[in-house]
């Protein structure tokens, strides 16, 4: 609906606002009262009864406009942004955010001081493009000093929902930025926010381009579905519960223009995180609660990741080059697993201040460390091992201060294992005489932590044909029926 002003209102079927808004529309048609609901409205509308907000005021001085990018790097920055998340995330809308940046730069303080909102998400945005180009300058991330500088200006709730699309369009910018520099839990509050604040708006719904016009429409959709997968991933992340349901969700996938790879890659990531938050509450759910099913919760979540699985392949053999971003980053997410970080290593595509890759890079590690305990002389494990390291080193050189900190624990596993392997046979001086010497308990990792060179063979290329497939996944599921496994729930 759109109040007195003009501005389109979202409200709920369960929303009592919604409901005698409705009443009363019907009661004055039926009546053949010829009257506008703006009467109606102007006394309901959210936050107009009481004018106690204070307005955002921005006064840049010369100082501060001398710290902004010039309009041509602010662009390269936005571009940059841009190929480096899209079109798995929509931070911004292009067109919109290009005609601002111009007129910003005719006159920034005015400017800024009538379009506040934009200014704050302008800064979050320089300050991704900035910090995805340029190294880490000693402590701090390229372009904290303007990301900094966006939080200290960011207004309220009762503000940001006087524009709640780009609003939400700055929470999710923000969420990354946070996301990229290992703030998480603050990552997590505020991609919350960009949630409830779609939501507030109706993004979560099947908006009608006849009612809101299809440039908001097709905006819209973008933006629910990157809220959404953001939220996801953080959620799962930080092992919490989710907060979206998806059977209260109508909102379609949108179609990218002239781009069915990239409507195909959104709808493959979109999927992805659909099953991260299946995962969350269903194989990790309560104890109580899946004691009986849990191996036909098992099988389900398996079958849909091998389903999904065989929709990847046939996405990632449509890229034509020698890796794709796009397909490479949904292969991560999806398997897990090193060669594909190594090609992108390679080609110089990895990511050093997304957070994706490293990710990526620290699970396998502690799958592969702990697996190797169990087949300890495994030639891929061993490799596996050694281009991680070498993928956690080119994210150190690139001044990832988090990549530091994540191979130090991946280091500090290996040496721990180690250390109790060496403890164990020792105690066993029978089984210790009985090993060859090649496979004693200092072969597999030499000193602290050393792992044999990625030179090899092994990862000489990548292709979604040589990954784990559906059907290999599905037959996997089908395997898991054996009576006994019932008795390894705890």
């Amino acid at each position: 609906m759109s109040d007195y002003s003009g501005r389109l209102r979202y409200l709920g079927h369960t929303s009592t606002w919604s409901f005698s808004y409705q009443v009363l529309q019907m009661a004055s048609q039926s009546t053949g009262i010829n009257t506008s609901p703006a009467s109606f409205t102007q006394s309901h509308v959210d936050g107009q009864l009481y004018n106690i907000i204070p307005e955002l005021q921005l006064r840049l001085d010369t100082v501060e406009i001398s710290n902004l990018p010039a309009l041509e790097l602010a662009l390269y920055y936005a571009q940059t942004t841009k190929f480096r998340t899209y079109p798995l995330y929509h931070l911004f809308e292009g067109t919109d955010f290009s005609q601002n940046l111009h007129c910003f730069h005719q006159d920034p303080s005015e400017y800024a001081l009538t379009h506040g909102l934009w200014y704050v998400h302008y800064l979050v945005i320089m300050a991704l493009g900035k910090s995805l180009l340029g190294k880490q300058a000693g402590m701090r991330p390229a372009g904290s000093e303007l990301f900094s500088r966006a939080l200290n200006l960011l207004p309220d709730a009762a503000y940001l929902s006087r524009d709640p699309v780009r609003a939400t369009e700055l929470f999710c910018s923000v969420a990354l930025y946070l996301h990229c520099v290992d703030h998480r839990v603050a990552a997590h509050s505020y991609i919350g926010q960009a949630v409830r604040m779609a939501q507030s708006h109706g993004l979560h719904t099947d908006m009608p381009p006849a009612l809101v016009g299809d440039r908001l429409a097709q905006h819209g959709r973008l933006l629910w579905w990157t809220a959404y997968t953001l939220d996801r991933r953080l959620s799962s992340l930080m092992g919490t519960p989710n907060t979206i349901h998806n059977e209260d969700i109508s909102a379609p996938l949108p179609r990218i223009p002239d781009s069915d790879l990239h409507s195909a890659a959104l709808s493959i990531h979109v999927k992805l995180a659909k099953i991260l938050g299946s995962i969350s509450i269903t194989v990790y759910g309560p104890k109580e609660k899946l004691k009986d099913t849990f191996l036909s919760t098992i099988r389900r979540t398996l079958k849909c990741i091998g389903e999904l699985g065989d929709e990847l392949a046939s996405f990632s053999s449509r890229s034509i080059g020698e890796i794709s971003r796009v397909a490479a980053h949904l292969n991560l997410q999806y398997n897990q697993i090193a060669n594909i970080l190594l090609q992108l290593k390679k080609f110089n595509l990895l990511d050093d201040f997304l957070p994706f890759d490293l990710e990526t890079a620290y699970s396998a590690a502690f799958v592969l460390i702990m697996s190797s305990e169990i087949e300890a002389k495994h030639p891929l494990h061993e490799a596996s091992l050694a281009a991680l390291l070498d993928v956690f080193d080119a994210m150190v050189a690139g001044g990832n201060l988090v990549a530091s900190s994540r191979k130090a624990e991946v280091e500090e596993l290996a040496y721990s294992l180690r250390k109790q392997f060496c403890q164990n046979t020792n105690d066993d001086t029978t089984s210790a005489r009985a090993l060859p010497s090649d496979e004693g308990p200092d072969a597999r990792l030499g000193g602290q932590f050393s792992l044999p060179s990625t030179s090899g063979s092994l990862f000489e290329g990548w292709s979604p044909e040589n990954l784990y497939t559906g059907s290999r996944i599905e037959g996997l599921a089908d395997s898991l029926t054996m009576e006994e496994l019932n008795d390894l729930w705890v």
